[in-house]
């Protein structure tokens, strides 16, 4: 039976209609990235630091020091290979090839971001350069006990002592405690700290301190600082975050982030031309996020696909079983992920490419895109990590019985990314800041860029113009459904909220009362988003014919799905009627016929390391039952046959003549 899986997969792979390079080159952003990709990966595929499944057995204390491990290897493998660590998808290709978190991420983004949007030169010309040969490690610190994304809420204080030139740093309440930030609790020496700014007994609002947590001798807490654990969590159990306490830390003058607030030595306050400057970081990171996502789900995908491609269920006829992937309900749980992936790529790709822009104007104190782009990204960060999530489970119960084992992968996989969707904008919170933007859009349509304008207008027809199965072949066709359903769900808002304030409701009042209004609103602009820009990218590509057809089809499939899915908007209008949602469900059936012959194919496209999988389920020989079996034997408790607690408790129970 084992080797039968082995060929069933090998014939999955037979004469694809397409070169599966082709859409490799798709899914990285072109073939010199792939190219770049595979270099960089390799320097983690061939290294035996890297190479264990048996994570899964270790203990608390062995996945740490594994961690650290890899860390220490992974700075060696950036210095030894000048690998270009300031482009951020250099930097992805390396560390999401482990397929495991390291403890140091947030040194090269969220730290290293903060001094290159809110460092002055000098500063950067201290702090970089030590950053980037890992002399020292270090994480940002914002969210305390008591407060996360509400910044202004912060409760640690930075006050300044103008007579010896120092900021004192406190944490004085227990919910002021700087709790969750990555590698605190062990690792870092180093934090960029969020605080309250006190000169003169006046508060000035939160702003950001270098601050050292620990010794460069001995490593231990610096006086004054109280570091520790916060416990164990439901993933992410590889980087140790952690908390601290602050009892009159001094800091010098010049540990304060001056490139856009300055104090003086006199104490002085010089705030920055526009406070939005302070928030660069921040909205960089989740546009990062976006390609991550891609990644999880991709894997995932990945690993549900071929398992269902080797794994047979139910006699259909004497002496036949059918693989799993042949039923279409089947299919429907995992093609649209596969096309998620996809699209998921293209949007990371689209606002990677927009941070650049924005970031390059904002070194020239040019905001003109920090708006568009903080309200687009914010939206997205919330709705791809709920759409990834969704995914990462569905994949994982398509394994059956097996997905609930270790050995699958995809559980490790969610239990990581789960915290997505709180860290770095909780997605309710970031949902509600990007429909604040698209509000602000909608009573401005002149100043509304060309990604939200779309959106800002009634769609020129009553009804939609689908009257047989081909005309859903046509993208215009799809998108005009989800711009009618974006602007329907954002123009009743934005009356709904007119109303209540007329009608005596006070801004915050009437904002809250529209709340959940106002959430749908961002996620419907957010879909359409993503289904557009994956319609673009396919179109723009440069791919054969061949290649180009199975991510057309992919892109037609995510589009019906989400019609389908969320069938009571597009019918609520009347803008879709009944009989055309009977053509959508008909032809995402035909889909699937078409997907179907070479589902594993498209998963291949993205490339993906056994190494990087994790999973006994997903692997590319598709030699499952026996590795399973393998694995199993490896579990500690079969080390022996007879185990301890047998003799200590269950023999004296078994043998009582009570």
């Amino acid at each position: 039976m084992a080797e039968q899986t082995v060929l069933d997969l090998r014939s999955e792979r037979s004469n694809p209609p397409f070169v599966v390079d082709e859409l490799t080159y798709f899914y990285d952003g072109g073939p010199e990235a792939t190219k770049k990709r595979k270099r960089i990966a390799s320097f983690i595929l061939n290294n035996p630091v890297f190479k264990s499944l048996e994570r899964h057995y270790w203990t608390p204390d062995e996945t740490y020091n594994s961690s650290i491990q890899g860390l220490a290897e992974v700075a060696k493998i950036i210095k030894q290979h000048n690998i270009n660590i300031d482009q951020f998808m250099d930097y992805y290709w390396l560390v999401s090839t482990i397929g495991e978190k390291m403890p140091f991420e947030l040194h090269l983004t969220m730290w290293k971001s903060t001094l290159l949007d809110q460092g002055t030169p000098e500063q950067q010309k201290k702090w970089l350069p030590l950053t980037n040969n890992f002399k020292i490690l270090s994480t940002y610190c914002q969210t305390e006990l008591g407060h996360g994304t509400f910044v202004r809420g912060l409760e640690t204080t930075a006050t300044y002592d103008v007579k010896n030139k120092e900021f004192i740093l406190n944490t004085p309440t227990v919910t002021s405690t700087k709790w969750w930030p990555g590698g605190l609790a062990k690792t870092v020496n180093h934090a960029a700290v969020m605080a309250q700014l006190w000169i003169r007994d006046r508060c000035y609002g939160p702003h950001l301190f270098i601050l050292q947590v620990r010794s460069l001798d001995d490593h231990k807490p610096m006086p004054g600082i109280t570091l520790g654990d916060i416990g164990s969590k439901i993933g992410y159990n590889s980087v140790d975050n952690g908390f601290m306490r602050l009892n009159n830390v001094r800091i010098p003058h010049d540990q304060m982030l001056m490139k856009h607030s300055k104090v003086t030595d006199d104490g002085t306050y010089i705030p920055a031309k526009n406070p939005k400057l302070a928030y660069g970081a921040m909205t960089l990171y989740r546009s990062q996020m976006l390609i991550i996502t891609a990644g999880y789900l991709a894997r995932a995908s990945t690993i549900a696909v071929r398992y269902s491609a080797v794994r047979r269920q139910t006699e259909t006829k004497p002496g036949y079983e059918p693989k799993v992937l042949d039923y279409t309900t089947q299919q429907n749980k995992l093609f649209p992920h596969i096309a998620e992936s996809y699209a998921l790529a293209c949007v990371g790709h689209y606002m990677l490419d927009f941070s650049t822009r924005a970031s390059e104007q904002l070194k020239n104190k040019n905001l003109s895109l920090l708006a568009e782009f903080h309200g687009v990204s914010a939206g997205l960060k919330a709705y791809t990590t709920e759409m990834t999530i969704e995914g990462l489970e569905e994949c994982r119960r398509a394994c059956g019985g097996h997905g609930y084992s270790s050995a699958c992968g995809i559980g490790h996989i969610y239990n990581n990314w789960l915290a997505s969707c709180t860290y770095e904008g909780e997605n309710t919170v970031m949902y509600l800041q990007s429909a604040r933007y698209l509000i602000s859009c909608m009573r401005n349509p002149k100043s509304a860029p060309l990604s939200v304008s779309a959106i800002l207008r009634k769609t020129t027809s009553k009804n939609w113009n689908v009257k047989n199965l081909q005309d859903l072949e046509q993208a215009d066709t799809l998108l005009e459904a989800y711009r009618n359903r974006a602007y329907k769900k954002l123009a009743a808002v934005e009356r709904y909220i007119r109303e209540l304030e007329s009608t005596g409701d006070d801004k915050h009042t009437a904002w809250n009362k529209s709340g959940i209004k106002l959430v749908d609103s961002a996620k419907a602009f957010s879909h359409y988003f993503v289904i557009n820009t994956f319609f673009n990218a396919v179109e723009k590509s440069s791919l054969s014919q061949s290649s180009h057809l199975q991510l057309h089809r992919l892109a037609i499939l995510l589009a019906l799905h989400g019609i389908d899915r969320n069938s009571g908007d597009f019918l609520q209008d009347e803008f879709v009627n009944s009989e055309q949602l009977n053509l959508v469900r008909v032809k995402i059936l035909d889909l699937f016929g078409e997907i179907r012959p070479v589902a594993v194919c498209l998963v291949d496209g993205f490339d993906i390391a056994d190494l990087t999988l994790l999973s006994v389920l997903g692997r590319y020989d598709g030699n499952i039952y026996n590795k399973l079996f393998e694995w199993a034997k490896e579990t500690p408790l079969n080390k022996t046959q007879v185990h301890s607690s047998y003799y200590k408790y269950l023999q004296g129970m078994l043998t009582s003549k009570l």
